[in-house]
């Protein structure tokens, strides 16, 4: 999918792939595959159409889940830095999933031309109540939700709420939260 859509990208990696496949580094071979298929969904996540969107971030959220069954906070904030699982080892049918989604987001841009989706003045009044309504509901619960940013912990349970939030709502209005979200960063 990638050589079709995005053959720069892709010839940009396949040398350092086939390299790390001659010497049987199955580990560094992953690890370039991640970070290309991480590159292109972050180049699709603007452009691509609701139902990709909205499964994305369903993905996200149990990808969140199970690391915070996990108790690895590190990792979370890593994850949502973009930066992989580190070191976590991810059940097959969690990576699966993941990849299915980021395929899916990035056919779905591609059929869209790439081109960018506009945020709504209502998907920033939704995701603002969401967040609020997220921030209330574990300060009800005695966390500190100031400590958003700081606390890997906070961060990790606010944004897996939040994700949860999103993903538990009609494709669309999930699509146009999560577009509102990725716009914050």
């Amino acid at each position: 999918l990638v050589d079709h859509v995005a053959p720069a990208t892709a010839q940009s990696y396949a040398a350092k792939i086939l390299d790390r496949a001659d010497r049987n580094d199955t580990d560094g071979v992953l690890t370039l595959m991640r970070e290309m298929v991480g590159a292109m969904t972050d180049r699709a996540l603007p452009a691509a159409g609701d139902a990709a969107l909205a499964e994305s971030a369903g993905v996200l959220g149990t990808e969140l889940q199970y690391v915070q069954s996990k108790d690895r906070w590190d990792v979370c904030t890593g994850l949502l830095a973009g930066k992989g699982f580190g070191d976590l080892k991810i059940p097959p049918e969690l990576i699966a999933s993941d990849f299915r989604a980021s395929s899916d987001l990035v056919a779905s841009a591609a059929q869209r031309g790439w081109a960018k989706q506009e945020l709504t003045a209502q998907a920033g009044a939704e995701g603002r109540a969401l967040a609020k309504s997220v921030a209330a509901g574990m300060a009800s619960k005695g966390e500190d939700v100031q400590q958003f940013g700081k606390d890997p912990k906070i961060t990790c349970a606010w944004t897996a709420n939040l994700i949860s939030g999103i993903s538990a709502r009609p494709a669309p209005e999930a699509a146009r939260i999560y577009r509102w979200l990725l716009a914050q960063k």
